[in-house]
C-alpha cells in the first residue's frame, strides 16, 4: 500500500512562502537569504521546525491505519 501524503511542501516551500507573505506584510524587511538578517534566521528556524510537524502530520494516515488493523 502507498503511502499518502497529506502535504507536499518541504523546507525550502515553507520558506519561500514566508519570503512571500513577509514581502506583503512587512515591506521593509528584507527576505534576500542574508543570514545575518535576525529575521531570516528566525524564518530558516521556523521552517526547520515547521518541516518536522509536517513529517509528523504525514504519518498519521499509516498510523492511523494501523490502529485500525
Amino acid at each position: 500500500m502507498k503511502k499518502p501524503v497529506l502535504d507536499h511542501r518541504t523546507g525550502a516551500d515553507v520558506l519561500e512562502q514566508l519570503r512571500v507573505r513577509a514581502a506583503s506584510y512587512t515591506p521593509e524587511w528584507r527576505c534576500d537569504g542574508d543570514m545575518s538578517d535576525p529575521g531570516m534566521a528566525l524564518a530558516t528556524v521556523f521552517s526547520e521546525m515547521y518541516t518536522h510537524t509536517l513529517d509528523r502530520f504525514n504519518s498519521l494516515p499509516q498510523k492511523f491505519y494501523t490502529e485500525f488493523l
